[in-house]
């Protein structure tokens, strides 16, 4: 009770503090930096729908720009936002990438929904979307949403949401070339380029990664293909096509015991077990904009097939999802105004055994300036979702409400706080659902609640972002290792947790970024209360510099912490908790002109030895050591 009191009155204190700061006085500092107020007024589109300014938003929102990512040598979306508050990321057993935002454990690609230009990525199965499918190169930014992301994006949002837009269909004519090697034969390119013809403009981009791994059999091959074209029937009225195709191949290397890893921790457990999996992704977009009313609607078709051999067994399943999703936004000088609906329809088979998931949900939000300088925003989300499984008669149909209240109060010409209070839901997977063939009808949603406390200004030449919040979570989904089932926590799952992210410019030169996030997480009740949320970690810790040796040479050195954690299936807490580790990333960039620009660095600098995932069964999977890379970008 004491750390939630002391956090709540370091927000307080620094509002009051910043309260004193006005306009003024920043601009007659002579270390001012203009770069520094920025970061205030970069827009965002995820927290109500519309294009808000941070100061103007009320949630905890992070933005990594394109800019940033080219400034910290990201080489993938996972990467990118490796040192935001409150995000854990790993590469994942699977390759597919991990971003888990605010302690989700084992169910990081369950519980947050993963956005790309407005269409949501997230299959109906306990598969995750594959985060390295989307070349970094035609990443425009990157929003992380850690809560009351439900309204707006509906289900697969308790642990929040990641907003992907892309570059696609923007900017003035292009053509980019990407090529880049690396550690454990690591090669991967892309081609991308942007062009317009009379009223159309066609974009595009190809992709293609190989690398043996930092494991035996942790081979991975893939291919990725986005072509589209943006019609613009006249000043009010757009269409958009877009076609994805991706493709890979890839080595499941297994699990690992301490006596494995302190013999060969490259070594693989599995040497024959291997993945592949093929997609195709349609979208039909349609965007009306005139005066203050803005028209949306995305239609989507999306079919995968997945192929393995693991356990000596093959496997086939297939994927089909329908998707539409439409908006209505109407703009005043004092109201944001928005609604729309979502449906989906989808089905997964696997040997002539099949589920399907079908879902319709709707929304209306609203964001009001009660005065010039407090936004009231509220909003509510009814949707329905029917499952039906081939193996029995009986559907599953669940009915969920969330909403979300906001305060946003700008204090000041450069700051701002809020207040907020909402709940989020995700309902079963389709494989959370039927386990191992069984199906278990007893198998609840998962839903939350959240209350959040934040601000966010520029002080003492720094912009500082930082927010308190308490989350519970009612009938969290989990794997029961004794029952060999997934069902439902007896007991709420409570959180509690701190934020805090801080960037200054120095001299012109010289940009530090620091943060850090406090989260408890555990068990609120019955035979295991207190105890931890295996997989979760208390502490996270990032600093960053970035440095212009010359005009044209440039640096950036990234510190990660991640504080120590039970294992992913650890309940009972019996097990050793999993160490933390420490990881530096250097990464230097030389602009040769303004179209040509080398790249190289070293990640894990310091050959820091740390695990991805364990089980306290005493199975782990390894992490890379220390690696090298080098690479070229060419715009034309």
């Amino acid at each position: 009770m004491r750390k939630r009191v002391g956090v709540l009155a370091l927000i307080l204190t620094c509002t009051i503090y910043a309260n004193e700061i006005n306009q003024d006085q920043v601009e007659e500092d002579p270390f001012f930096e203009e770069s520094n107020i920025v970061r205030l007024e970069e827009t965002t589109i995820s927290g109500d729908g519309f294009e808000n300014t941070i100061r103007d938003t009320p949630k905890n929102i992070t933005i990594v720009t394109a800019e940033d990512i080219k400034k910290n040598g990201a080489k993938n979306v996972v990467e990118a936002v490796k040192s935001v508050p409150g995000v854990k990321v790993s590469d994942g057993m699977s390759n597919t990438g991990v971003i888990d935002i605010r302690g989700q454990g084992a169910n990081f690609n369950r519980n947050t929904a993963i956005i790309v230009d407005g269409v949501k990525m997230n299959p109906i199965d306990m598969s995750s979307f594959n985060l390295y499918s989307i070349p970094i190169e035609t990443v425009e930014k990157i929003e992380v949403i850690p809560s009351g992301a439900s309204i707006v994006y509906g289900d697969n949002t308790v642990g929040g949401a990641i907003n992907i837009i892309t570059k696609n269909g923007k900017g003035k004519d292009s053509l980019t070339l990407q090529v880049e090697a690396g550690s454990y034969e690591n090669y991967n390119g892309n081609l991308g380029f942007n062009t317009t013809i009379d009223k159309f403009k066609i974009f595009g981009s190809i992709t293609g990664k190989t690398t043996d791994g930092y494991r035996e059999n942790g081979y991975l091959r893939t291919q990725d293909i986005m072509t589209g074209t943006q019609y613009q029937i006249n000043s009010s009225n757009a269409l958009t096509l877009k076609y994805d195709y991706h493709k890979d191949h890839m080595g499941f290397p297994g699990s690992l015991t301490k006596a494995q890893i302190d013999h060969d921790r490259t070594q693989a457990s599995s040497p024959d077990d291997w993945g592949k999996n093929e997609s195709n992704r349609f979208n039909l977009g349609y965007n009306y904009n005139k005066n203050n009313l803005e028209l949306i609607n995305n239609i989507t078709y999306y079919d995968k097939n997945s192929k393995s051999f693991m356990w000596g067994g093959h496997n086939n399943i297939d994927t089909k999802n329908f998707s539409n999703d439409f908006k209505i936004k109407y703009n005043t000088d004092r109201n944001k105004f928005i609604t729309g609906f979502d449906l989906l329809d989808g089905k997964i088979e696997n040997q002539n055994i099949w589920v399907k998931k079908r879902s319709i949900g709707g929304f209306i939000s609203d964001t009001y300036s009660l005065t010039d300088r407090l936004d009231f925003t509220g909003g509510i989300r009814q949707q329905q979702t029917k499952f039906k499984y081939s193996n029995t008669s009986e559907r599953k149909t669940y009915d969920t409400t969330v909403y979300d209240l906001a305060l946003n109060y700008k204090y000041s010409d450069t700051g701002s706080t809020f207040i907020s209070y909402g709940t989020d839901f995700r309902t079963p997977t389709t494989d959370e659902l039927i386990t191992w063939g069984v199906y278990n009808p007893n198998l609840d949603p998962q839903t939350g609640k959240n209350i959040e406390i934040g601000i966010k200004d520029y002080i003492a030449e720094t912009f500082i972002s930082a927010s308190v919040f308490h989350k519970i979570v009612e009938d969290e989904i989990y794997y029961d290792s004794n029952t060999k089932m997934n069902t439902n926590y007896d007991e709420d799952n409570k959180k509690i947790g701190f934020e805090i992210l801080a960037e200054r410019k120095i001299m012109k030169k010289l940009t530090l970024t620091g943060s850090y996030s406090y989260l408890q997480s555990e068990i609120d009740g019955g035979t295991q209360k207190g105890n931890k949320t295996p997989g979760v970690s208390e502490n996270k810790f990032s600093l960053g510099t970035k440095y212009d040796l010359t005009e044209k040479l440039k640096s950036n050195l990234l510190l990660n912490y991640v504080g120590s954690s039970y294992a992913f299936d650890d309940q009972s807490n019996s097990s050793d908790k999993v160490d933390s580790y420490t990881t530096l990333d250097l990464n230097l960039s030389y602009k040769i002109d303004d179209s040509f620009d080398i790249y190289g660095g070293i990640k894990n600098l310091t050959d820091e030895e740390y695990y991805e995932y364990a089980s306290s069964y005493g199975f782990y999977y390894t992490a890379p050591e220390r690696q090298y890379y080098i690479g070229f970008r060419y715009t034309m």
